[in-house]
C-alpha cells in the first residue's frame, strides 16, 4: 500500500510539473508570435522602427502564463468536481497583514544575503553567464512590466504548482522532508540554469516549511513575492564601494531576523488544512 501511494504521489507530481512546463512553452509561443505581429502592425501605423513587444517577449510570456495556469487548473479541478482553492491550500490566514509584512521582510532579507553570498563564491563562468542572460530577460528596463511578471504572476503560479500541487501530492506518499526536498528539486530544475539550483532549492525547502507553518499557501506566495521584488530592484543599485556592500548585508541580515522572529511567534487557528 505504501509503495502504491508513493508511485501515485510521484506520478501526480511529475504530471503537474509537466503541465506547468507545457503551459510555459505554449505561452512563450503564443506571446512570441503575437509580439512579432504587433510590432509589425505598429511599424506600419507609426512608420517607426520600434520592436517593443519583441524586446519584452520573455517577461510578457511569463505574465501571460499566470492566468493560463490558473484557468487550466481551475477547470481541471472543476471537471473533477473539486475546488482549486481547497486542493492547493489557499486557507484563510489569522492575521494576513502581519503575515504579509513579515514574509515580505524575510523575502527581502534572504534575497539580499543570497545575492551577495553567491557573488563571493567562484562559480564557473558559464553558470554565471547563463544565469545573467536569464535574469536580464526577466528584469528588463520596463520596471512596471517586471513587477507584473516577476513579482505578481510568477510567485502566484509557481506556489500554486510547486507547493500547492506538487508538494502536497508528494506529501501523501512520503515523509515531509522527502516531499519538501523533491518538490524543491523540481522547482530548481524547472528554473533552467545551474546557478538557480544553488539558491532555488534551499528557497523551495523554506517555502515548504512556511506553507506548513502557516497552514496556507498565501504565506508562501507572500514570501516568494518579497524575494522576487527585491531581486527586481537590486540590479538598479551599483555596489561599487565596500561600505555599500556591508550596509546592504546588515540590512539583509536584519530583515531576515525580523521575518524569522515574526514567523516563530505566529499562531494560525485554521484547522481545515488537508492534503
Amino acid at each position: 500500500m505504501k509503495l502504491k501511494n508513493l508511485i501515485i504521489a510521484l506520478g501526480k507530481a511529475v504530471l503537474y510539473c509537466l503541465a506547468f512546463l507545457l503551459i510555459q512553452i505554449i505561452s512563450a509561443l503564443l506571446v512570441g508570435n503575437a509580439s512579432v505581429f504587433l510590432d509589425i502592425l505598429c511599424r506600419v501605423i507609426t512608420e517607426q522602427d520600434v520592436w517593443w513587444f519583441t524586446d519584452h517577449a520573455v517577461i510578457l510570456a511569463s505574465a501571460a502564463a499566470a492566468p493560463i495556469t490558473v484557468l487550466f487548473f481551475f477547470l481541471f479541478f472543476q471537471i473533477r468536481r473539486k475546488t482549486l482553492a481547497e486542493e492547493v491550500g489557499f486557507s484563510r490566514l489569522t492575521r494576513p497583514t502581519a503575515v504579509f509584512g513579515s514574509m515580505l521582510a524575510l523575502g527581502f532579507g534572504l534575497c539580499i544575503l543570497s545575492t551577495f553570498l553567491i557573488a563571493l563564491i567562484p562559480f564557473p563562468q558559464s553558470w554565471i553567464a547563463q544565469y545573467g542572460q536569464y535574469s536580464d530577460a526577466l528584469t528588463e528596463d520596463c520596471l512596471w512590466l517586471t513587477m507584473i511578471g516577476t513579482v505578481l504572476c510568477a510567485p502566484l503560479t509557481e506556489e500554486l504548482v510547486f507547493r500547492g500541487l506538487v508538494y502536497t501530492r508528494l506529501r501523501r506518499g512520503m515523509p515531509v522532508w522527502a516531499a519538501a526536498l523533491l518538490s524543491a528539486v523540481f522547482f530548481g530544475i524547472l528554473h533552467g540554469t545551474f546557478l538557480h539550483l544553488v539558491f532555488v532549492i534551499p528557497m523551495g525547502l523554506l517555502l515548504c516549511y512556511v506553507y506548513e507553518k502557516y497552514r496556507s499557501l498565501w504565506a508562501a506566495v507572500f514570501l516568494h513575492m518579497g524575494f522576487n521584488l527585491c531581486g527586481s530592484v537590486l540590479p538598479y543599485y551599483t555596489f561599487d564601494k565596500l561600505w555599500m556592500v556591508g550596509a546592504f548585508m546588515v540590512i539583509g541580515l536584519y530583515l531576515t531576523v525580523v521575518g524569522v522572529l515574526s514567523m516563530r511567534r505566529y499562531e494560525n487557528h485554521v484547522l481545515d488544512f488537508n492534503y
